[in-house]
């Protein structure tokens, strides 16, 4: 815009600006800057809150404001008909300029405010009505006005920080302040202290004008939660104050605040203090606190994270009124009930936990100073682990009171996270309150590193960036393993982060920031190499509108939801836990109304239904969308809930007595979205499963009692939707197993690190038991059939029997099982020029031991694997390399070269043959010449085998044979199916072959 457009629109918005000066530079901090400037930081004092003192003050200021505007209007007039003009630094036209470019940034920062912190401060600036008169024509109460106010006020001064820098701006503004003041903000901005005798004069009115501000703010903003600091609410995508400055210390802590997408307190907010103690009764300093609002409409958006002060205590200012769950990253739980447009305080007392000293290694036993403490919990996503604590030079940390059921682990800069200590199996008595871990970090790392911005180029401060995959906890004998969360790491100022103890290999990344959507992608690390990523995030896409019935009936609390794929809506809790950021996700109102924010833009892929808490079904149907949006766009969708094709079952024992278990539905036909569906209860009748949302497709229904060993299962194919109830009957139920296995396990090869025990692991198809095995194991109330005994620490497995036979009533002696010496393998790939890689998974085959390498974006490695002889397979998209022996030799490095061939990728499927339990299946693609080019082992269908068995492999051109050998003790175990393969050298759109052993 030329200077003289800019100069015309300050003209025209004269007044607005002066009002938004006003209210812009009356910020406490800004008004403290701007009274050091003049030297005057003495004579401010906070408010005195009295309102007989209110009033006088008021007088005063108003009296003293009039008095100078008298004076200097006088003055004025004297010295303009007696001095020469001089030019003034105020008066040269480069300064002028950047004046004008300065105000004119404030007008498109009020342009760009999210509603309804636009409107407001349009309606209160800019045609100059009072909150009141706001409040009656938005219709909304003027305490909530007046929370708009102070938080579009706030929003305005960060996105101002961000781009000017704050003495630049009040440089600017406090003129057109000052200008509505009577001309102090030439006394204020440009330090014109021109006469000594007015010097007391000048410093009292300006303190006064000040104090009256700072007085005015009070009674205008929110109102104060805590005498003491507030320290920095987090969040996914609603949170309250400012963010702390992000420091490794703290990551998690410092996730971004959502501002112009979060509602301010009042009407349906609230703000919450929460004051966090010891058992002991002392505060507790440093702690983070989740805070879930359970009646957030906007699911996504309803976990806040807190960190307590000095005192204990910590804030979150706007919070969905309602229940609100809180708990820790030391344990403990408690929950509360947030009032509408008040401050809610809380009392939580942490649990006694477990005292947690430690030191922190590298490979080589050498100390690790400066190294971040993690607590991870089972808790899914990367709300699952958080820093507590730093090593100290000497490589050790302290971290007090942990819940002994969760693990610890530690991250350094140029290193890859350590393995985790699982509390839970630490050899402590009954009664310890303190355990010594060891810590040790032993491989390299990579480095990630890059800026967000966003559409426009602005960097993006405050921006979540999470690395890594969310992998939910395990169950073992013990109880639940945890395992390492996505990294958090939050942009600064200038919109950049960094995060130095990333694992090599492929790693999944997601960045997130409030207004903005959600950015994706996979990033290919490489051991003691800096990876840049530089991240555009486009603006978000709000979706509003209103979801009925057909007849026109508004539903409230129906679910809409805007995926990332069409089948996300599928998805179980856990799944979705497992997604670095939930996709957006809003409930809808007692009237049928919603708004969901921070959808991505482009093609939206929106579903709505009714869905209950109960895990019956009650829902009133569904209703699907896609649309295209813009950048920055608001949309309309008025969802109408149809209810989708059924398919009733009900199952019952051999009495005809109905019978509560597993139903699965399995598309016979290519079915995009309904593959897979499983029955819930009827609401009704509970003795009825019903499957819903089912495609107009064939499906082969299945039922089973989920229970170890081998359950009773029955299936019936060709069912048809929206037809008559299918009543399945169960066959009887076998006797509980009675047989014995019994064996020892040795670590005759050293295989065991020190403080770890072996587990011994019985496994069928279908069932899986583990136990601690220091030394003899024994497995009783076996059931009848094929099983493998395996030896592993974590997740290594180190030893295997070959698989036996095991009968009814039956005492099975292994014997011992032992493990072989220990080897290391590292494979290198040689690939042709020009070859991307991406993904690389690997797998060694020992008999029934299955090994995987880790892969560091240039080689595979693995250590601690048994010497002797393995089966090596590779697979990756886009490439093939062929399967081959490899032998190992113990105490080496045994190093290992591939060649990589280019190849299409081809999905196949293959349906198994119908079981009588859970199935498995090699695949296996043979050349002309009948030898192997590539192959998958033991790939697993579903739990009822009648899904398809999925692989793609990438294969040259040419012709092949693709085999599927059938596995499991059933009677087809051992089945095989042969089929021709051409693989066309231009690959085409749809590349999935589908096969059948049935």
């Amino acid at each position: 815009m030329k200077r003289s457009e800019a100069l015309d629109e300050v003209v025209r918005n004269a007044s607005a600006l002066r009002a938004l000066a006003r209210a812009l530079a009356g910020d406490p901090a800004a008004a403290d800057d701007a009274v050091q400037q003049a030297g005057l930081v003495a004579l401010l004092r906070p408010p005195m809150r009295g309102s007989a003192v209110a009033g006088w003050m008021r007088a005063v200021v108003q009296s003293c404001v009039l008095d100078r505007r008298r004076a200097e209007h006088r003055r004025a007039r004297r010295e303009r008909r007696a001095a020469r003009p001089e030019a003034s630094d105020q008066d040269d036209p480069a300064r002028v300029g950047e004046h004008l470019e300065l105000q004119q940034e404030v007008l498109a920062a009020v342009g760009a405010l999210a509603e309804p912190y636009r409107t407001t401060i349009w309606l209160r600036y800019f045609e100059e009505l009072r909150p009141q008169q706001i409040a009656a024509r938005t219709g909304v109460p003027p305490a909530t006005v007046k929370m708009r106010l102070w938080r579009a006020l706030h929003l305005l001064r960060q996105r101002l920080d961000r781009r000017c820098g704050r003495a630049r701006w009040l440089a600017a503004l406090l003129p057109l302040r000052a200008r509505s003041a009577a001309g102090l903000g030439t006394v204020v901005a440009t330090g014109a202290l021109l006469m000594p005798k007015k010097i007391a004069l000048t410093v009292l009115v300006v303190a006064l004008l000040l104090v009256g501000i700072r007085l005015a703010w009070t009674e205008s903003g929110p109102p104060a939660t805590s005498a003491t600091p507030t320290p920095a609410a987090t969040s996914i995508g609603t949170a309250s104050s400012e963010p702390a400055p992000p420091t490794r210390a703290r990551v998690a802590a410092a996730e971004p605040v959502a501002t112009e997408t979060t509602a301010a307190p009042g009407g349906d907010h609230g703000a919450l203090s929460v004051h966090v103690r010891w058992h002991d009764g002392t505060a507790a300093v440093g702690i983070t606190v989740l805070i879930h609002a359970v009646d957030e409409p906007q699911s996504d958006r309803a976990d806040v994270r807190v960190v307590t002060d000095a005192e204990g205590r910590a804030a979150a200012a706007v919070l969905h009124a309602g229940t609100v769950e809180l708990t820790s990253d030391r344990g403990g739980e408690t929950d509360a009930e947030v009032v509408p447009g008040r401050e809610t305080e809380v009392e939580f007392v942490l649990p006694r936990g477990l005292d947690v000293c430690g030191v922190v290694v590298d490979g080589r036993q050498q100390p690790i100073g400066g190294a971040q403490i993690v607590v991870v919990s089972d808790r899914l996503g990367w709300l699952g682990g958080n820093t507590v604590a730093h090593s100290s030079a000497d490589g050790t940390f302290f971290v007090r009171s942990v819940d002994p059921a969760w693990s610890i682990g530690a991250r350094a800069d140029g290193h890859a996270p350590s393995d985790l200590v699982d509390l839970e199996t630490l050899a402590l008595p009954a009664d310890a309150a303190t355990a010594d871990v060891r810590l040790q970090i032993t491989s390299p790392g990579a480095t990630i590193a890059g800026r967000v911005t966003d559409d426009r180029g602005e960097p993006v401060a405050g921006a979540s960036v999470a690395i890594g995959r969310c992998r939910p906890p395990t169950t073992v004998h013990y109880g639940v393993r945890e395992h390492w969360s996505p990294e958090l790491v939050v942009t600064d100022a200038n919109g950049a982060f960094r995060c130095s103890s990333v694992a090599p290999g492929r790693q999944r990344m997601a960045v997130r920031a409030s207004g903005h959507g959600t950015w994706t992608d996979e990033v290919e690390c490489v051991t003691d190499t800096t990876r840049t990523v530089n991240v555009t995030l486009p603006r978000g896409v709000r979706v509003q509108g209103c979801v009925r019935l057909g007849n026109g009936t508004p539903v409230a609390g129906a679910v809409m939801a805007a995926l990332a794929h069409p089948g996300d809506w599928r998805l179980s809790d856990s799944q979705r836990a497992q997604l670095a950021f939930p996709f957006p996700e809003v409930r809808s109102d007692e009237e049928g109304r919603f708004e969901l924010h921070g959808v991505t833009p482009g093609e939206l892929l929106l579903f709505a239904r009714k869905r209950t808490r109960a895990k019956r079904v009650a829902d009133l149907g569904t209703c699907r969308a896609t649309l295209f949006a813009e950048p920055g766009t608001t949309v309309r969708w008025d969802p109408v809930l149809q209810p989708g094709r059924r398919i009733h079952v009900r199952v019952v024992d051999t009495d005809g007595q109905p019978i509560s278990c597993r139903v699965e539905a399995t598309a016979e036909a290519p079915a995009p979205g309904a593959e897979l569906l499983l029955a819930r209860p009827d609401a009704a009748d509970p003795g009825l499963m019903v499957v819903t949302e089912c495609a107009d497709v064939a499906y082969t229904i299945a039922a089973a009692e989920m229970r170890p060993g081998r359950p009773p299962m029955v299936w019936r194919t060709g069912v048809r939707p929206d037809g008559p109830e299918l009543e399945l009957r169960l066959p009887p139920t076998p006797p509980l197993g009675s047989a014995v296995v019994r064996g020892h396990g040795v670590d005759s090869g050293g295989r065991v690190p020190a403080g770890k025990s072996l587990v011994a692991v019985l496994w069928c198809e279908g069932s899986m038991r583990s136990q601690a095995c220091s030394g003899p194991f024994e497995f009783e109330a076996v059931d009848a059939g094929h099983y493998v005994v395996w030896l592993q620490v974590d997740d290594e497995v180190l030893a295997a029997t070959t698989l036996f036979d095991v009968r009814q009533g039956q005492t099975v002696e292994l014997g011992a099982v032992e493990t072989a010496p220990a080897a290391a393998i590292t494979v290198r790939l040689r690939a042709p020029a020009g070859l991307e890689l991406g993904r690389v998974q690997a797998q060694l085959v020992q008999g029934n031991q299955h090994r995987a390498l880790a892969w560091n974006g240039s080689s595979l490695h693995a250590d601690n694997v048994s010497a002797g002889r393995h089966h090596l397979t590779l697979r990756g998209k886009g490439w093939l390399v062929r399967p081959r022996d490899v032998e190992l030799i113990a105490g080496q490095d045994n190093r290992v070269e591939v060649e990589v061939e280019a190849g299409n990728p081809l999905r196949l499927e293959v349906r198994m043959p119908f079981p009588d339990r859970w199935r498995s299946a090699d695949l296996r693609v043979r050349d002309r010449t009948g030898a192997v080019v590539a192959e998958y082992v033991g790939a697993l269908a579903s739990v009822f085998g009648l899904r398809p068995v999925a692989w793609t492999p990438s294969l040259p051109p040419g012709e092949y044979v693709f085999e599927a050998i059938a596995s499991g003790a059933t009677v087809n175990t051992g089945d095989t199916r042969r089929w021709p393969l051409t693989v066309p050298r231009v690959p085409v759109p749809d590349q999935t072959r589908r096969f059948s052993m049935r």
